[in-house]
């Protein structure tokens, strides 16, 4: 009698722990549901005017429409209760009336999010170091002739018979540094960081460490502050036809800084339109399903995406085209993710990364699955 009694205990522990170790996803997403509600402040009403940039040649009528059906799916997907949608007397503006929105700077990047999903090939960084350089000097003549620069020339240096190539040199000093700062972390305190500034414009505000000397498609890391000026530095290049046409440098979404909390840095990232059009290799029209869902080992949150038959080919022929090459996933302008392709995908299967919380994530997969804007939206009154 006692063995059976212990036999059926054991029995009803063990199903007791199979059941929390089966609950402890659902554990988990309560969690976070309950501390992201316990930062939502009061509920207020919003009314929101938007004005439309209806593209050369389209339907300023026609346009409004489709963007009312799109801003409608994407207010409901997030629990916008029947939102007053109307065109104004003023072509191509739009005016949204809700009630009891509890986070309105969700609710305006929602409105305000283009939804535009691209799949890029990327370029090794590496191969671009003589460019890179050439974008650094550009800079540097740059600078030197805007007026808060003006000094008194200096004589010039003739280079040596056997110096190396002007590119090898410049990079070689940049990862002697590097080296050097790894293994003195003080190094670069003797260094006079303003003269340096002065000869490297670029590298002084575009961090480059050795991954640039490998095949990753990182181009540097940059302060948001110096993203504009970076940007700008790499479009005037490209004019000059200092740096390949077919290279568009984007960057990333926010990373946080290991280093410093609360400080966020920027990856640059070489993306490369190899077709010679300008354009992705794939668009995310192609998108049937979005779905956010827990990461790997429920660390934060990622979006799965499937496609329809002609993405799945169409995807399938770029991953076999780029097999030990990265794909990037751009969003609306920024890289969220730029995975290592391993092996040809079929099936029209793949997935978005960006330690993205479990709202960013359903917000993303709601934006998908609503579609893309079919014009500029921009908020002039809220």
């Amino acid at each position: 009698m006692r063995k059976k009694s212990i036999t059926k205990l054991f029995f009803v522990l063990l199903t007791l722990g199979c059941l929390s170790c089966d609950s402890l996803t659902s554990r988990l997403n309560s969690i976070t549901d309950e501390t992201e509600e316990e930062s939502l402040g009061p509920s207020q009403d919003m009314n929101v005017l938007l004005e439309i940039s209806v593209p050369v040649g389209e339907d300023v009528k026609r346009t409004t429409e489709k963007t009312i059906n799109v801003l409608k799916s994407r207010l409901n997907s997030v629990g916008i209760a029947r939102p007053n949608i109307q065109k104004t007397d003023t072509a191509g503006r739009i005016r949204i009336e809700m009630k009891g929105v509890k986070e309105p700077e969700r609710i305006l990047k929602l409105i305000e999010s283009p939804g535009i999903l691209e799949f890029w090939e990327t370029a090794e960084a590496g191969e671009l170091i003589p460019q890179i350089v050439a974008v650094n000097d550009m800079a540097k003549e740059m600078e030197e002739q805007s007026p808060a620069q003006e000094e008194k020339p200096k004589a010039k240096v003739e280079p040596k018979a056997e110096e190396k190539p002007i590119a090898q040199t410049a990079m070689d000093s940049i990862f002697e540094k590097l080296k050097e700062s790894e293994e003195d972390s003080n190094s670069f305190q003797e260094v006079d960081f303003e003269e340096y500034k002065k000869s490297n414009p670029l590298f002084a505000i575009l961090l480059i460490d050795t991954r640039l000397q490998s095949r990753s498609p990182v181009i540097g890391m940059a302060e948001e502050k110096d993203t504009a000026k970076i940007s700008e530095y790499f479009r005037i290049a490209k004019e000059k036809n200092l740096f390949p046409s077919f290279i568009f440098p984007t960057w990333t979404s926010k990373i946080e800084s290991r280093v410093e909390k609360e400080s966020y840095y920027f990856e640059l990232i070489a993306l490369a339109s190899n077709s010679g059009n300008g354009k992705a290799a794939l668009n995310g029209d192609v998108i049937t399903k979005a779905e956010a869902e827990r990461g790997y080992q429920y660390k934060d949150y990622c979006i799965n995406l499937e496609m329809d038959l002609k993405g799945a080919e169409a995807w399938a022929r770029l991953t076999k085209k780029n097999v030990d090459k990265t794909i990037a996933i751009v969003f609306d302008g920024h890289v969220y993710s730029y995975p290592r392709v391993n092996q040809e995908i079929t099936g029209g299967r793949s997935q978005i990364t960006g330690n993205f919380t479990k709202k960013e994530a359903k917000d993303l997969a709601n934006i998908l699955m609503s579609g893309q804007l079919p014009a500029h939206v921009k908020i002039i009154q809220k």
